[in-house]
C-alpha cells in the first residue's frame, strides 16, 4: 500500500514538473506572437482603411493593442515571479485566457472588418488570420488549450462569414479555410506531442544524472567507510581504485569517442548531398537517408519495406537487377549503374548509383547504395551538345548564305540589265520582273541564313499580332481543304517582335497543320493577353505578353521528335 502511494506521488510530481516545463516553454515562445500581433494588426488596418469605416477599424485596432499590453504585463509578471510546479497551472490558465482574448479579437475582424464589396480585401483578411493561426501552431502548441483558445476563435468567425455570404467563390474559400483550420489543429497536436516527448526526455535525463551523482556519492562514502575499517588493506584498495579509475576514464573516453564518431557519421548521412539506401538481396528497402526528400520528394521512412524496383524505369530494371546480383554475389564488390527513378511528383530523375554489399552483425547480407542525382548535369551536357551542333550548323549556313548571295548578285544584276532594254516584249518583261521578285525572296532567305550563322538579334518593332496572324493564315491555308477559326479579341495588346520571323513561324506551323490533316479539318488560332506572373512562359513570365495557341486535328508530334522541334531546319519530310 505504501509502495503504491509512493509511486502515485512520484507520478504526480513528474506531471507537475512536466507541466511547469510546458508553461516555461509557452512563455518563452510568447514574445514572437506578441511582437507579430500589433504589427500585423497595423498592416491590416492600413490595407483596409479605404474599405472599412474608421468607426469599426479604430476600436478593433485599440482592442488588439490593449490585449497585447495585457499579455506583455502578464509575461513581465511571470518573469519576475519564480514559478513553482504547483503554480504552473495558474500561469497556464492566465496565458490561455490572454491567448483566447487575442484570438477572439482577431476573429472579430472576420465579422466587423469584413468588406462586403471587395473580395480582394476579404481574401487578405483570410490570409492574415490564417497566418496568425499558423504562427500560433508554432508558438502556442506546446500547451494545446492555449493554442486552441487562440486559433479556434481567430479562424471560425470568418469561415462562418464566408459560408453566410454564399456564392461559389465564398463557399470555396470557406471550405478551404475550414480545411486549413483542421490541418493547423492537427499540426498543433503533432507539435504538442513532439514537444512533450522532448520535455519528458529532458526531465528523464536530469533524473538519470541526479541518480548517477547520488550513486557516485554513495560509492565514495562506502569507500571511505571501508578504508576506515580495513586499514591493513588500504594499499591494495588504493592501487585497485587507481586501476579502476583509469579503466573508467578510458571507458568514458572510448564511449565519448564512439558517440562523437556516431554523431559525425549521422551528420554526414543526414546532411550529405548523396542519397544513402540500404537494401536486402531482393531489393527491399531497409533504410533511406533523409536526403531522399530533397532528391525525390519522399520522406526517409515512406519507402521503407517497399521494393526499389517498383520505382525504377522499366527500361532500367534489367541493368539494376544485374548490378544487384553482382554485388550480392561477391562481398565487398562495388558496382555502378545509372538508373531512372520516379520522383514523388511523377517525373523521372537520373541517378548515378554505386552499390556495395556487406554482412551485418546477424550474418545477413545487405547492400548499401550511394546515389547521386545527375539529371541536371546530363541535361546540361545534352544542351551543350545541342549548342555545339547549332554552332556547326551556323558555320555551314553562313558559308551557304555567302555563296548564294554571290550567285544572286550576278543573277539580279543581269536581270536589271535585261530590264533596261527598250526592245523587250511585254511578256518577257513580266517574266523578268517575276524572276527579280523571286531573286529578292531568295536574297531575303540568304540574309536570314547569315543572321542565324552570326547569332544576330531579331529586328523588333511594335506591331499588331492579330492582323499578322490573319494575313499569315489566309496565305498559308489558301487552296487547302482545311478551314481556319481565328479568335482575336478586340483589346489584344500590340507586341514588340520581328515581323518577318513571327510570320515565318506561324506560316510554318500552319503548313505543318495542313500536312497533318490530308483529309481536311479545322485549325483553331486563339490569341489572348497574359498578365505578368502567369506560368505559361517561364522566360517572360515577369512581363505582360500575348499568348498564341494554334490547335489542329492531326495526330500530333511523335514523342521521339519532341526534343528536336526547336532545332533549326529539322524536318521529318
Amino acid at each position: 500500500m505504501k509502495e503504491q502511494l509512493y509511486n502515485k506521488k512520484a507520478h504526480d510530481a513528474k506531471s507537475f514538473q512536466l507541466q511547469a516545463e510546458q508553461i516555461k516553454q509557452l512563455y518563452r515562445n510568447a514574445p514572437l506572437g506578441l511582437i507579430a500581433s500589433p504589427i500585423n494588426a497595423a498592416v491590416l488596418a492600413i490595407v483596409l482603411r479605404n474599405v472599412v469605416p474608421s468607426q469599426a477599424l479604430i476600436p478593433w485596432l485599440a482592442c488588439i493593442f490593449l490585449v497585447t499590453i495585457f499579455r506583455l504585463l502578464l509575461l513581465q509578471r511571470y518573469r519576475q515571479v519564480l514559478s513553482t510546479s504547483v503554480e504552473a497551472g495558474k500561469w497556464g490558465t492566465w496565458f490561455t485566457l490572454g491567448a483566447g482574448l487575442s484570438g477572439v479579437t482577431w476573429g472579430s475582424a472576420g465579422i466587423f472588418l469584413f468588406p462586403a464589396t471587395s473580395i480582394a480585401h476579404q481574401t487578405f483578411i483570410a490570409f492574415v488570420l490564417g497566418g496568425m493561426a499558423a504562427g500560433a501552431a508554432a508558438t502556442y502548441a506546446v500547451v494545446t488549450p492555449a493554442f486552441l483558445a487562440y486559433a479556434v476563435p481567430a479562424l471560425f468567425p470568418i469561415i462562418v462569414r464566408f459560408f453566410a455570404v454564399g456564392g461559389e467563390i465564398h463557399t470555396a474559400m470557406a471550405v478551404m479555410l475550414l480545411l486549413f483550420a483542421i490541418l493547423i489543429i492537427i499540426v498543433g497536436r503533432q507539435v504538442n506531442s513532439v514537444t512533450l516527448l522532448s520535455l519528458r526526455m529532458r526531465l528523464k535525463n536530469i533524473g538519470l544524472i541526479a541518480d548517477l551523482i547520488s550513486s557516485v556519492t554513495t560509492a565514495e562514502k562506502l569507500n571511505r567507510e571501508l578504508s576506515e575499517h580495513r586499514t591493513h588493506l588500504s594499499e591494495l584498495v588504493d592501487e585497485r581504485t587507481v586501476e579502476l579509475m583509469k579503466e573508467i576514464d578510458e571507458r568514458k573516453r572510448a564511449e565519448a569517442e564512439m558517440r562523437r564518431t556516431a554523431e559525425r557519421f549521422q551528420s554526414l548521412i543526414e546532411n550529405g548531398l548523396d542519397m544513402i539506401t540500404v537494401l536486402d538481396p531482393d531489393g527491399k528497402i531497409l533504410y533511406e537517408s533523409p536526403s531522399i526528400e530533397r532528391l525525390l520528394g519522399y520522406n526517409d521512412t515512406e519507402l521503407t519495406g517497399m521494393n526499389i524496383f517498383e520505382f525504377l524505369h522499366p527500361e532500367d530494371q534489367d541493368a539494376a537487377v544485374e548490378a544487384l546480383a553482382k554485388v550480392t554475389g561477391k562481398s565487398g564488390k562495388t558496382e555502378n549503374v545509372e538508373v531512372r527513378i520516379k520522383h514523388k511528383n511523377g517525373t523521372w530523375r537520373l541517378l548515378d548509383a554505386a552499390g556495395k554489399s556487406y554482412v551485418d552483425d546477424t550474418g545477413e547480407v545487405k547492400v548499401i547504395v550511394n546515389s547521386r542525382d545527375v539529371t541536371d548535369r546530363r541535361n546540361m551536357e545534352d544542351s551543350l551538345r545541342r549548342v555545339q551542333k547549332l554552332e556547326s550548323l551556323g558555320v555551314f549556313a553562313g558559308g551557304l548564305a555567302h555563296d548564294l548571295n554571290n550567285v544572286l548578285v550576278g543573277v539580279m544584276a543581269n536581270i536589271d540589265i535585261a530590264l533596261m532594254s527598250p526592245e523587250l516584249e511585254e511578256q518577257t518583261r513580266r517574266r523578268l520582273e517575276q524572276a527579280m521578285k523571286s531573286s529578292d525572296r531568295a536574297r531575303d532567305l540568304t540574309n536570314r541564313l547569315a543572321t542565324f550563322s552570326k547569332g544576330g538579334e531579331p529586328v523588333k518593332k511594335i506591331l499588331s499580332i492579330g492582323h499578322l496572324i490573319k494575313n499569315s493564315s489566309d496565305v498559308a491555308l489558301s487552296g487547302a481543304s482545311v478551314s481556319c477559326e481565328v479568335a482575336v479579341p478586340e483589346n489584344l495588346c500590340p507586341v514588340e517582335a520581328d515581323e518577318g520571323q513571327i510570320a515565318q513561324v506561324i506560316n510554318n506551323i500552319l503548313i505543318n497543320a495542313v500536312q497533318a490533316m490530308p483529309r481536311g479539318g479545322v485549325v483553331r488560332i486563339k490569341c489572348e493577353n497574359m498578365p505578368a506572373g502567369s506560368d505559361d512562359a517561364s522566360d517572360i513570365q515577369e512581363k505582360r505578353h500575348v499568348k498564341i495557341t494554334i490547335e489542329d486535328q492531326g495526330p500530333g508530334i511523335p514523342v521521339e521528335h519532341l526534343d528536336r522541334i526547336f532545332d533549326p531546319y529539322f524536318t521529318t519530310k
